[in-house]
């Protein structure tokens, strides 16, 4: 094991046990109801309904969740973050190569689950299983959450934000990915780090309201996966990854190409007037350690329409990824994937007053080279989503 995931599991396991030493003396000598309010609690419902359908990948699926995005205050500098739950999916789908994106399972879901210390405004650490979101590099990176630490520096300057942060993870958890299968084996690791530039109105955009301010922001990230499994590359190359496979038995197989180069994002946001706004990003990754076939970009537009208490808006995204610029098995589970190329088009209705929202997505995509062991063709998609949160 490489030195900086030994430094990364000693700080996880000295900070639980301070964690659970701090927990320990409050429920001791103090009454649940003030541990209580030191607590944040967030129930999400959501319901979703998938149809896939392209030459040889057929199905729909139905799942519903319900997740907890909870916080507690441990002391003055230290606090836990979880967000997580339960996935039931029930479907039908039609492969013939084993590869269909919506396979249904149910199962346990995380999107983070850390401790989270910040000894100076300007500083953070975190540790445990970090949310991929931290990434914000949805052609790089599909939603779920890596164990492993988090190191954050922030300095706001007038309306100019800097910051620097670097991950040192260990990809092992697949349950956001469950398009083929889990996978543990191996003793993989995918280390990213980041420097960041924003001016304008900033703050923290959640699933729940948007960030409404006007600003811009540039970041430019390095991305290093590393020790992949077999298992990985064999469930790769359904996708479109380069791979060698040395029998038929499943898992002997191993990638080409390592995975390590950078990663940009471009992103602004303007308030065009007081009812409506627009926002927009464009991303680029290069993987520098395949010669050809290594790059990916995205691109997408929003205007955002505010009615007082509701908000619509009417989304278009497009995106084109080469075979070899990313790892296919942890991106996203129908969009963006490797050797493909595509576009989407979203509309969303949100409730602020009761937290609801409705969205419907259409996208589709097509093979950039022929993948003669799962020739894809054309893919289409249509996701018909409710999510509702709950105040606690």
């Amino acid at each position: 094991m490489t030195n900086p995931l030994k430094l990364s599991l000693i700080l996880i396991f000295f900070m639980a046990i301070s964690a659970f030493a701090q927990l320990e003396s409050q429920l001791n000598y103090k009454s649940l109801g003030n541990v209580l309010k030191k607590s944040e609690f967030e129930p999400i419902f959501e319901s979703k309904y998938t149809t896939l359908n392209s030459r040889q990948n057929k199905g729909s699926l139905f799942a519903l969740s319900l997740r907890m995005d909870m916080s507690y205050g441990i002391s003055e500098n230290l606090q836990f973050e979880f967000d997580g739950g339960a996935s039931f999916e029930k479907g039908n789908s039609n492969s013939l190569f084993n590869n269909s994106p919506i396979e249904p399972s149910s199962q346990l879901v995380f999107r983070r689950a850390e401790f989270v210390y910040r000894p100076a405004r300007e500083i953070t650490f975190k540790a445990g299983a970090i949310g991929t979101r931290e990434v914000d590099q949805p052609i790089l990176l599909g939603r779920g959450a890596f164990l492993g630490t988090k190191q954050q520096f922030v300095k706001e300057i007038d309306k100019f934000t800097f910051e620097l942060s670097a991950m040192q993870t260990i990809p092992n958890n697949m349950n956001y990915s469950n398009r083929l299968d889990e996978v543990d084996e191996g003793d993989p690791r995918f280390y990213y780090e980041e420097v960041k530039l924003t001016y304008g109105d900033v703050h923290e955009e959640d699933e729940k309201r948007f960030n409404d301010g006007n600003f811009i922001s540039a970041k430019l990230g390095h991305f290093a996966f590393d020790s992949l499994s077999n298992s990985v590359a064999d469930y790769s190359r359904f996708i479109g990854n380069s791979v060698n496979t040395f029998s038929d038995r499943q898992g002997d197989s191993e990638f080409i190409f390592s995975y390590q180069g950078w990663s940009q994002k471009y992103s602004a946001q303007f308030k065009l007037t007081k009812y409506i706004r627009v926002t927009t990003d464009f991303g680029l990754i290069e993987n520098t350690a395949a010669p050809i076939d290594n790059k990916g970009s995205y691109f997408r537009f929003k205007p955002i329409y505010n009615f007082g208490d509701v908000e619509y808006s009417l989304g278009y995204s497009n995106f084109e990824v080469e075979r070899d610029a990313t790892v296919g098995f942890y991106q996203p589970r129908s969009f963006f994937n490797v050797n493909h190329r595509g576009e989407s088009y979203e509309f969303k209705y949100h409730d602020l007053r009761s937290d609801l929202v409705v969205q419907a997505t259409y996208g589709r995509m097509n093979e950039i080279n022929i993948n003669q062991i799962a020739q894809r063709d054309s893919m289409e998609t249509f996701v018909l989503m409710i999510r509702k949160f709950y105040e606690i």
